[in-house]
């Protein structure tokens, strides 16, 4: 890999916003933490990737706020035609070297966390304070270099990342799990039901959970089933989560009340 072409790569970031550092393999090769807040400069960017190394440097760019990148990371090519199947396609998307897809999205503006093995996949979601392997860098692995899908790309196609895209696939998993194993349609009634309950902190949290115990009990669920159900729909539905000794004392309570 030339290091020219990883400067020329390092230049064009820079000119879209968005802030590069060199990486080992996939490794900061500098401290980077004030970079999430501030771009390099160009002069920085030379003495990085313009200088006669011994061993040339990846290309990493900082997602984020700072960037205004979200980037969704699929390890495999079965994960990454997964996510192109089932979200919103975007134009700007890069090809790993490792037989994995980069799909970049906007930044909605809201923090975004960085995520790994999202909904049982080899996918990671690269948000604040997180970085990604880009252009023209070599794989460590397969010695391939990292490419863009697309050479030209318009900037306002883009889609925005939406965080309702994974809760809404983390419910419909949980759902299905549910409804494969129990086929009476009074509990699978249930299941279906409490899926539309959302039980938010300071916006009456409590009753919400107890009512989701309760419509449990009454699907005819036994207890351990109702919290291992209700446990599931914790993971999604609850904001911030409840512990599962709070959920075990909800059910104990419906139950108590029958």
């Amino acid at each position: 890999m030339s290091e020219n072409r990883v400067f020329t790569a390092a230049v064009q970031y820079h000119a879209l916003g968005w802030p590069c550092i060199p990486v080992t393999g996939k490794t900061p090769a500098v401290p980077w933490k004030a970079y999430q807040r501030r771009r390099p400069t160009i002069g920085q960017l030379k003495e990085w990737f313009s200088v006669p190394v011994t061993r040339p440097f990846n290309i990493a760019i900082l997602t984020g706020k700072v960037s205004g990148l979200v980037v969704v990371d699929c390890d495999t090519t079965r994960d990454a035609d997964w996510w192109q199947n089932t979200f919103p396609a975007t134009p700007l998307v890069s090809f790993s070297g490792g037989g994995g897809r980069h799909f970049y999205y906007r930044h909605p503006g809201e923090h975004v966390g960085n995520r790994t093995r999202v909904l049982e996949r080899q996918i990671d979601i690269r948000g604040d304070g997180g970085l990604v392997v880009a252009p023209p860098s070599i794989h460590s692995q397969t010695n391939q270099a990292y490419r863009w899908a697309n050479e030209y790309w318009d900037a306002d196609a883009i889609p925005c990342f939406c965080q309702s895209w994974i809760l809404q696939s983390r419910r419909q998993r949980s759902s299905n799990r549910w409804l494969s194993r129990h086929h009476d349609q009074s509990v699978r009634n249930g299941i279906a039901y409490i899926r539309r309950i959302e039980a938010v902190s300071g916006q009456g949290g409590h009753s919400q959970t107890f009512r989701a115990a309760c419509k449990l009990r009454d699907s005819g669920l036994s207890p351990e089933d109702a919290l291992e159900a209700l446990i599931e729909w914790n993971e999604t539905n609850a904001s911030p989560p409840w512990n599962e000794r709070e959920l075990a004392h909800k059910i104990e309570d419906a139950f108590r009340r029958a």
